[in-house]
């Protein structure tokens, strides 16, 4: 007994200004004619691969789903970036603890401000163009009121060494256009 799938076809072209009237009939086909098809398409392409029929697996097997990775790559570029800035504000240490916590206090509002960003840019998933640019410049907006208000804070508050500052703010910096361009 063959297995049936039910596709659906347009019966007649739709007019331009009239979509509405289009009228969508069920088509079927059988899965065994459409593995066949599948199996000769691509054993005209060469070899046989895994990819081929399921076209949502990349190369190493796993799904590529373009919203989880760009949250991955957030994750792993937050996290690198306050590793960095662990070690660069250990380092900075060793001129006296004031500049090391204004170098720490520096990385980590880079951090937080590029986890913002990443949070407000992917927290809705899949959205219209239009949503995804609206969620972008509101992410660009937060992120620079943070930075603003955490550096004002830094600065004026707490009295933090600039120098100390700007090097932990510098060496998030870094970190993350390295990580842009290392984390694929």
């Amino acid at each position: 007994m063959q297995e049936r799938s039910h596709l659906t076809r347009l019966t007649e072209p739709c007019p331009r200004n009239r979509r509405s009237t289009c009228r969508v009939v069920p088509a079927t086909f059988s899965v065994a004619t459409l593995k066949g098809l599948l199996i000769q398409f691509v054993g005209s392409a060469g070899s046989f691969s895994g990819s081929a029929v399921n076209p949502t697996r990349n190369r190493a097997g796993s799904v590529r789903n373009s919203i989880a990775y760009g949250r991955r790559v957030a994750v792993r570029t937050t996290l690198l970036q306050i590793g960095v800035t662990l070690v660069v504000a250990l380092i900075a240490s060793i001129y006296g603890w004031r500049i090391g916590l204004a170098t720490l206090a520096g990385g980590v509002i880079i951090a937080v401000g590029n986890g913002l960003f990443a949070v407000r840019l992917f927290g809705r998933g899949v959205a219209p163009a239009r949503n995804v640019l609206h969620s972008a410049y509101a992410a660009e907006v937060l992120k620079w009121f943070w930075l603003c208000l955490a550096l004002t804070l830094a600065i004026a508050v707490l009295k933090l060494p600039f120098v100390g500052l700007i090097i932990g703010i510098l060496a998030a910096q870094f970190s993350f256009w390295i990580a842009l361009i290392a984390i694929r």
